[in-house]
């Protein structure tokens, strides 16, 4: 027991104090790390519900972009591919302006459309010359008939007078 008192018994104390100060430093750096964690947490919550937020507002505007950027004009530029299909050639061609994609469907569409005008025009054309070339040839075989008819008729006369007269001579003859 003396022994225990003296010099352990100061051993001991030192070592309990310096296991209290050691205590002491773990409990401040658990403090610390907990303060820090709870920082940690609450900066990571915000940033991943400032991230949720951006991206759902980006979402929502990739949405509206699609709607009035891609949707619309498509359905638009097929509207008028009906109308153009119905035969309505007076049918107005939207986004053609446009430089991107849409503006490249919108101008195919036009060519459709110019191609369209312009093989009615065509077949406009066509039936003009058909109905010229038709009154053209009525005209000419009404002339070929008059002609026909003037050249058979002059004939017959001829005949007709040279009957009469042979008739005539015959009656001369008889008597």
């Amino acid at each position: 027991t003396v022994l225990f008192r003296g010099v352990l018994q100061d051993m001991f104390r030192q070592i309990n104090s310096d296991m209290d100060k050691l205590v002491a430093i773990s409990e401040a750096g658990a403090s610390d790390a907990a303060t820090a964690a709870a920082e940690s947490y609450s900066t990571a919550r915000w940033t991943t519900f400032s991230t949720l937020a951006l991206a759902t507002i980006a979402g929502f505007g990739a949405i509206v972009f699609s709607f009035f950027g891609i949707v619309r004009p498509i359905g638009r530029i097929t509207s008028s591919m009906g109308a153009l299909a119905g035969g309505d050639t007076a049918a107005d061609i939207p986004f053609a302006v446009r430089r991107d994609e849409i503006g490249r469907m919108a101008n195919a569409v036009v060519v459709f459309k110019d191609n369209m005008v312009r093989a009615r025009q065509l077949e406009a054309e066509a039936a003009t010359v058909k109905e010229q070339t038709d009154r053209q040839r009525r005209a000419d075989m009404q002339r070929l008939a008059d002609q026909f008819h003037a050249a058979v008729g002059g004939i017959i006369e001829t005949v007709s007078a040279a009957s009469h007269d042979m008739e005539t001579a015959a009656g001369t003859l008889k008597k």
